[in-house]
């Protein structure tokens, strides 16, 4: 699997939401772009071996540099899957933490709770550009 370090205004951002929505807690683990994933979009990985080792990986057909509001519900999904669950999978638990940071968890993918933490931050972080997204 080819995989390369995600831009770094990826970081900037992951930054950004685990200040405003997680309130700094997640630690910083590496992000990447790959060409082939077992799932669309994005994972959290957790290496089973080496318990220390996290990672964040986006579907490089699927990302677009940070450049669309979906690129930030990839990243806010799988923090949120840093924050409640590092072995990964859609628990009720991860679902309200999806819910309490402003994003309702569909199998079919991920919505913006209108009024939510996550509208507001993204629309900060964006300049503007989400409700018209």
């Amino acid at each position: 699997m080819q995989k390369v370090t995600a831009p770094g205004v990826i970081y900037r951002a992951r930054d950004f939401f685990n200040k405003n929505l997680f309130e700094g807690k997640l630690s910083p683990i590496p992000i990447y772009l790959i060409n082939q994933a077992p799932c669309t979009g994005g994972a959290f990985c957790y290496d089973s071996i080496r318990f220390d080792e996290q990672r964040i990986a986006f579907l490089r057909s699927e990302f677009s540099y940070g450049t669309r509001v979906s690129d930030y519900i990839m990243l806010a999904h799988e923090l949120s899957h840093q924050w409640h669950d590092p072995e990964g999978g859609h628990s009720q638990g991860f679902i309200k933490t999806m819910e309490a940071i402003g994003l309702t968890y569909t199998p079919y993918g991920d919505h913006v709770i209108r009024g939510g933490a996550f509208e507001k931050w993204c629309e900060i972080w964006m300049g503007g550009r989400i409700l018209a997204a």
